[in-house]
């Protein structure tokens, strides 16, 4: 349950790449770990794809945003599949958002920052 309300919350997106996922394929991941002391409650937990989800294990998740949005050189080649998946949704649901409210649609995609 708490999967799904996550899920719904980040409109369909993995916490960390923003690719699109369904309730078939999101995990719920610990924001923090449970090895950490994370606990199984719905503000500790994000919907996420399988290889973000499995990436992360038990780091925190500023420590894992940190690491995808900037890769160290020698990482593994799944983080740097991550790291590109991250940028390439990310420029995906910039440029939907930017053509719907040119042509007066409405997107109801990711809420991307400065991420």
């Amino acid at each position: 349950m708490h999967r799904g309300d996550a899920l719904r919350a980040q409109r369909h997106t993995c916490f960390y790449c923003y690719c699109p996922l369904t309730v078939r394929v999101a995990t719920a991941d610990h924001r923090i770990a449970q090895a950490k002391g994370g606990k199984h409650s719905r503000d500790n937990l994000a919907a996420a794809c399988a290889d973000c989800n499995g990436l992360k294990g038990a780091m925190s998740e500023v420590e894992f945003k940190r690491l995808i949005k900037v890769p160290p050189a020698g990482v593994s080649l799944p983080l740097l599949l991550a790291w590109s998946r991250r940028r390439t949704w990310l420029a995906t649901h910039r440029a939907t958002r930017r053509l719907s409210r040119l042509f007066g649609l409405r997107y109801d995609g990711p809420s991307i920052g400065r991420n």
